[in-house]
């Protein structure tokens, strides 16, 4: 019963307190990834550089493979241009590696 109680004093604040936010289209992506450089190499869009040893595919982006030691990012390659900013990040971690976070 206490914890039915919390939920519902939790929706409530939430409600309470909107948030407001503008999704920045030059600072967003998702699958399907179709755009290829010049070099023959898949990236998110044309707004954005990987590096280290991140794999773009059709429908997802791995950072990492399934290895020790390993380190990927994707980089914007436009400045965010304001002074606070919120994001939303979804990421899996799969593998042999899920256990210690490898990959």
């Amino acid at each position: 019963m206490t914890a039915r109680i919390a939920s519902i004093l939790c929706v409530l604040g939430l409600l309470a307190s909107p948030l407001e936010a503008d999704r920045v289209d030059e600072l967003s992506f998702g699958a399907p990834f179709d755009y290829v450089d010049s070099s023959g190499t898949r990236l998110p869009s044309s707004q954005w550089k990987n590096g280290g040893v991140t794999d773009v595919s059709k429908s997802f982006i791995r950072l990492t493979p399934d290895r020790q030691s390993k380190k990927g990012a994707i980089w914007s390659r436009k400045a965010v241009g304001v002074d606070t900013f919120s994001s939303v990040f979804k990421f899996r971690i799969s593998g042999q590696g899920k256990k210690f976070l490898w990959g």
